[in-house]
């Protein structure tokens, strides 16, 4: 049960791992602070790179094609002449590409996760929770008056 529960923990703080704040990929495992505060070996970092590339050459393909369905989702929904059939179609194909997504992406988090070794996992989670704890200190950043 301990293991089961520790294996949840680290998938979960590897899907909302070190994001920074500006919405772009942060490549934690070739971070030298983090490679450093996790022990990660050079070859557990380049095998968590691997899989990071192939996974990410799918999910650009998939992004790209679920623009182009999404583009023409919302030209669909401005026709006179759309049906209701072919509304629920479209948003199928849409939702099932958005699925398609987040499975790949689990499936790479699942993927680099078994790289690391328990300990190494424990510690991520601990480094996880610090920084999710420093995040809610901060206080809000105010909107930008126009």
């Amino acid at each position: 049960m301990r293991v089961a529960t520790v294996l949840i923990g680290a998938v979960t703080a590897l899907l909302t791992s070190f994001a920074p704040a500006d919405g772009q990929s942060f490549k934690w495992w070739q971070d030298e602070k983090m490679k450093a505060e996790l022990a990660l070996t050079a070859d557990q970092s380049a095998k968590i790179e691997s899989v990071f590339q192939v996974s990410m050459a799918t999910q650009r393909k998939n992004f790209d094609e679920l623009g182009r369905r999404e583009k023409e989702f919302s030209e669909m929904l401005l026709r006179d002449d759309t049906t209701e059939a072919a509304v629920m179609r479209q948003a199928e194909q849409v939702e099932a590409l958005r699925a398609e997504m987040s499975k790949t992406r689990t499936l790479m988090l699942f993927r680099m996760n078994r790289i690391l070794t328990t300990e190494q996992r424990m510690k991520f989670n601990e480094l996880q929770e610090r920084r999710d704890r420093e995040r809610n200190r901060r206080p809000p950043e105010k909107p930008v008056k126009k």
